[in-house]
């Protein structure tokens, strides 16, 4: 019989005191949720999710996609070793990711509207879909070699599905109309899709499969945050260089040409005001040459909110909104013309008596006087943008100055239709002072008895806070009319046939008021 070993007792009085010296090793279910498959595939459902399911208000239609896309990135790098599907799925994803960010921060320029318009939308359209499409395929196959690798059956039917859900899609966004019935059908499909993707990924966990973890030179949240880091310097170099027009602002020169300076002249001498007649192009002075009357209405606009003057009388509280301030001077000038027939030159001009800043682009519309069936258009419209620096005049073309047809919502009840109209689109100088400009046209009629009516509705930017940025004449051809960071006031010349009885306008004091009144 064997001595007993006094060391054999001294090792297993070590290995006790060792394993009590050791903290519990945590749960079977704690160490199942932070293995790198389970991670893994929570990152890559969670992203798919996001960048199919999203919210359109707040911005949450950019900022979940673009969270989604970072995180199956994220997803698809820890098992890009796996096979060579999965190394598909992640070049595919960052592809998808860069490609997502560059829109992001193109929305923060004018130049996203140009990609909008055919043929690019529907490249882009295309582009984007097959790369989805692409994803969800090589995600199909790079599951159904993880379950064949594990020893079970490899039919991976809830990716398959994905796939055969995802051209569904494609094929109802080129129906004619929106069956909203059926939209809710396929989101109730993808949940249950991403529900039995998970359940799958549990099966390959209790299998005991193990992936091999791809080496990575930049952790993850370093890499969340260089992406997070790139998409906000990139948007907000947007705003600052590239949200608004490229104007060509150059010194303005006098002529002194003495056929100018007389017809000038004879305009004053009509009652044509001056500062306006001061900012007129040598040829729109030619072309009111001959001038046989002038008619004038002046206008000040405010685009402040002013303040509310409350009254009682009786039961019936009248609520008025007074401004004290009214940043916009508009000038309305029509001239009556010689020749056969009625030949007219009409002019808006406008002037900032306080200085609006320069947040974007803004827009002027004229409703023409020609949208009467008595009227044709007469030439085409001419107009310039003027301002003072040091005291010397600068003058700049407008960024486009053209003849439209611009649909008009006319209510909710008898719907829009279309109106000729002069669309100008501009962006104010950063400096100088006096910021002003004009827009004129001519018409002509065959009877003399008519009445003149010619409506400016000028849209100006009073800030930055829009995502994508959205020019103004954009805005205003999608009908829109006062909405952030939109404002849109209106100016005219109106009701006008040069008869003595009826050369009154509007006066400016009529025009600084809004009243509501509410009955108690």
């Amino acid at each position: 019989m064997r001595d007993h070993d006094p060391k054999e007792n001294t090792f297993t009085e070590f290995d006790a005191m060792l394993q009590e010296s050791l903290p519990e090793l945590p749960p079977d279910e704690i160490v199942w949720q932070v293995t790198p498959w389970r991670r893994a595939v929570k990152r890559i459902l969670v992203g798919l999710a996001l960048t199919t399911l999203t919210l359109n208000f707040l911005c949450l239609n950019y900022i979940l996609p673009a969270i989604g896309m970072v995180m199956m990135v994220l997803g698809f790098r820890s098992l890009r070793r796996e096979n060579r599907w999965f190394r598909a799925c992640y070049v595919l994803a960052a592809v998808r990711c860069a490609y997502f960010s560059a829109v992001l921060i193109l929305n923060a320029t004018l130049f996203h509207t140009a990609a909008e318009q055919p043929p690019v939308s529907y490249i882009l359209a295309g582009f984007t879909g097959t790369l989805c499409l692409a994803v969800y395929f090589c995600l199909w196959r790079g599951i159904k070699a993880v379950l064949h690798k594990a020893g079970l059956p490899d039919r991976a039917r809830s990716a398959g599905a994905l796939v055969i859900w995802y051209l569904l899609v494609m094929v109802l966004a080129l129906l004619p109309f929106d069956p909203l019935i059926l939209a809710i059908v396929m989101i109730v499909a993808y949940i249950f899709i991403l529900r039995n993707l998970f359940k799958l990924s549990c099966q390959l966990d209790e299998a005991g499969y193990v992936i091999r973890t791809a080496p990575v030179r930049i952790p993850d949240r370093v890499l969340s945050s260089i992406i997070s880091g790139i998409l906000a310097v990139g948007i907000a170099c947007g705003y600052l260089f590239c949200h608004s027009y490229t104007m060509t602002w150059q010194e303005k020169t006098v002529s002194g040409d003495s056929a100018v300076e007389s017809v000038r002249t004879e305009l004053l001498e009509l009652g044509f005001p001056a500062d306006v007649l001061a900012d007129l192009t040598d040829a729109d002075v030619l072309a009111c040459s001959g001038a046989q009357e002038v008619y004038m209405e002046e206008r000040d606009i405010a685009f402040n909110s002013g303040r509310t003057v409350t009254t009682h009388s009786g039961n019936t509280i009248h609520s008025t909104t007074v401004y004290d301030v009214h940043e916009l001077h508009t000038t309305g000038v029509a001239v009556l013309l010689p020749g056969e027939g009625a030949h007219w030159k009409l002019f808006h001009h406008f002037r900032w008596t306080v200085d609006p800043g320069s947040y974007g682009t803004e827009n002027i519309r004229i409703q023409v006087a020609y949208q009467r069936p008595e009227f044709l258009p007469e030439g085409e419209p001419s107009g310039i943008l003027l301002c003072d620096r040091g005291g010397v005049p600068y003058w700049s073309p407008y960024h486009s100055l053209e003849s439209e047809a611009i649909s008009t919502q006319i209510d909710q009840f008898f719907g829009g239709g279309s109106a000729d109209s002069i669309v100008a689109s501009f962006s104010l100088p950063k400096d100088g002072e006096n910021k002003r400009g004009y827009i004129s046209y001519g018409i002509r009629a065959e009877n003399t008895d008519v009445i003149i009516t010619s409506i400016m509705d000028y849209t100006h930017q009073r800030n930055f806070l829009q995502y994508p940025v959205l020019t103004a004449t954009d805005y205003i051809k999608s009908g829109g009319w006062n909405g952030l960071p939109f404002q849109t006031r209106q100016s005219h010349i109106q009701n006008i046939n040069f008869e003595p009885e009826t050369q009154s306008g509007e006066t400016a004091e009529t025009a600084g008021t809004v009243q509501t009144i509410v009955s108690g």
